[in-house]
């Protein structure tokens, strides 16, 4: 028994973190104001990106800041508020892509009380080709004129693990 006890207190441990690749936050989030697409009055405020979506199929671009090699475990976190619910969709474009396609994208539910909410996508991007830009679709607006501010838009890779001696030491 004492020898366990000597060889949990000496164990090491694997910590994972998750390491941001890509960011947008604040001013970069002009970034998702070149190219929108049935969306009006897009600017950033206060550090958030604020907009009107104005149809059926509103969308908004941003080219990632450098080719990011596709991996597993990569995961879009997005922190938006919006007056409008509905299925939203994440798509990329890879290198060689013309555009976006429906076999590169994730159906992402939006929750449209007008508070904030983070969401977690996990594109599981396939192939081999390097993502170059992020298309982010809101739910149809029939009525037009719902509202969404966004506060963040991130890639990280989750699950690079560092071993940690528990005595400290790294």
């Amino acid at each position: 028994m004492k020898h366990l006890v000597f060889a949990l207190a000496v164990a090491v441990t694997c910590v994972c973190a998750a390491g941001e690749l890509a960011a947008w936050r604040g001013a970069d989030l002009s970034a998702w104001t070149k190219q929108p697409r049935e969306c009006r009055d897009l600017a950033v405020a206060d550090g958030v990106l604020k907009g009107t979506v104005t149809g059926r199929d509103s969308q908004i671009y941003a080219a990632l800041p450098k080719a990011l090699p596709p991996k597993g475990n990569h995961v879009v976190y997005i922190r938006m508020r919006t007056s409008l619910g509905g299925e939203g969709q994440l798509f990329w474009i890879r290198e060689g892509d013309v555009s976006a396609s429906e076999a590169r994208q994730r159906r992402f539910g939006i929750v449209g009380d007008g508070a904030w909410h983070d969401y977690r996508i996990r594109p599981s991007w396939g192939g081999k080709a390097a993502i170059r830009r992020l298309r982010l679709d809101f739910p149809p607006g029939f009525e037009g004129g719902e509202t969404f501010e966004i506060s963040e838009i991130r890639i990280v890779e989750e699950g690079a693990c560092v071993d940690v001696d528990t005595r400290g030491k790294v």
